[in-house]
């Protein structure tokens, strides 16, 4: 009879591990199906805020303005200019929704009283699509109109400071385009 006992205590010991078991199981694929409606709803991951290039002319562009200017990254034009005065709603929101989705590489900002000084883009061979084109001719003349200098450097292996001083300089001295 004590043998009996012992087996019956056994099995159903047994089973209310395996019941706590499947209890866990349960929880656990509630819980991701819960997290992959959460990723539904909000289907957004971290990216790199730069390019590998970005990265490289941002570490050069430090050293060349030093204290002198204070640098952003990845700014939206509409960050930076507006619409004239004197336009209709309609004229104001047709201009605006233009510069809306565009963005600077880099602007220089003088430190005192936070004004651009300077906005620079960096140009790789995507620069030479025509799409891409005609948007950085739209850019150029948008900042012109804005008179904002526009510096565009092309990307390379390496960026002198010295170079990126120099052009800095130049473009800020003589506000049409400039590249190096």
């Amino acid at each position: 009879m004590f043998p009996l006992i012992i087996a019956f205590l056994l099995i159903v010991l047994i089973a209310a591990v395996m019941l706590g078991v499947l209890e866990i199981q349960k929880k656990q694929k509630n819980a991701k199906r819960h997290n992959n409606q959460e990723t539904n709803q909000f289907p957004y991951v971290r990216k790199q805020f730069f390019s590998n290039n970005e990265k490289k002319f941002f570490e050069a562009l430090k050293y060349a303005v030093n204290v002198q200017y204070l640098i952003m990254a990845q700014v939206k034009l509409s960050d930076i200019i507006d619409v004239t005065k004197g336009l209709t709603d309609s004229e104001k929101t047709t201009y605006r929704n233009k510069i809306q989705q565009k963005h600077i590489d880099f602007v220089l900002l003088n430190p005192h009283d936070y004004s651009v000084v300077l906005a620079i883009e960096l140009d790789d061979t995507t620069h030479n699509r025509q799409k891409v084109m005609q948007s950085d001719e739209f850019k150029n003349n948008a900042l012109a109109a804005a008179q904002i200098p526009l510096l565009r450097i092309k990307t390379a292996r390496e960026y002198p400071i010295r170079d990126i001083s120099y052009a800095i300089l130049n473009a800020i001295k003589q506000p049409q385009k400039t590249t190096m």
